[in-house]
């Protein structure tokens, strides 16, 4: 990556990454921390790609990535608040036994908003897409791990191809909330 964080423990408040030449905008392998505010744009692979770590992101706008908006393995993981557009594959990938929160995630213009694949969990509270092929994918991929588990609260998809897509080792739930009289 460009930014390369490894076997750290980190704040980050602010960071801005606008043009990269390096296989990830930013790179967090085996670490623990917290951002605040992270702004990646034109990308020539992933926007942020997060390994073996656990990390609490408050606001993040990915844009422009040509791979993955943002990639995600073998962790723990919270996002408050994401904004990706322009991703050449997934606006969100969750893989590889890893678990995430994501409280609310606007996706444009990207070929799966979010994937949740290889015994990884993804929890939505809010997720809105637009123009992408598949809104939300639930898969296995690698034959070491199981599928993936995607549970959503609330779900906006416009302009798709297929809303949801999963495979028999996988679940997608979408839970609706009834109101009380």
């Amino acid at each position: 990556g460009c930014l390369n964080i490894l076997n750290s423990e980190f704040t980050i408040n602010e960071l801005i990454i606008n043009g990269s030449n390096c296989e990830d905008g930013i790179n967090i392998v085996k670490s623990k921390g917290k951002i605040n505010d992270l702004k990646i744009k034109n990308v020539i692979s992933d926007g942020i790609d997060l390994d073996y770590s656990n990390v609490n992101i408050k606001k993040i706008n990915v844009s422009d990535a040509t791979g993955d908006c943002i990639d995600l393995s073998f962790g723990n993981y919270f996002i408050e608040n994401a904004e990706v557009n322009e991703c050449g594959d997934k606006g969100l990938s969750v893989g590889e036994k890893s678990t995430i929160f994501i409280n609310k995630i606007n996706v444009n213009n990207s070929e799966i908003g979010i994937a949740s694949k290889d015994s990884s969990l993804t929890k939505l509270k809010e997720a809105k897409f637009k123009n992408a092929k598949t809104c939300l994918a639930a898969y296995n991929k690698k034959k070491e791990f199981y599928g993936g588990i995607i549970e959503i609260e609330k779900m906006n998809c416009e302009n798709f191809v297929k809303r949801i897509d999963f495979d028999e080792s996988s679940i997608i739930k979408e839970f609706i909330k009834v109101s009380q009289w």
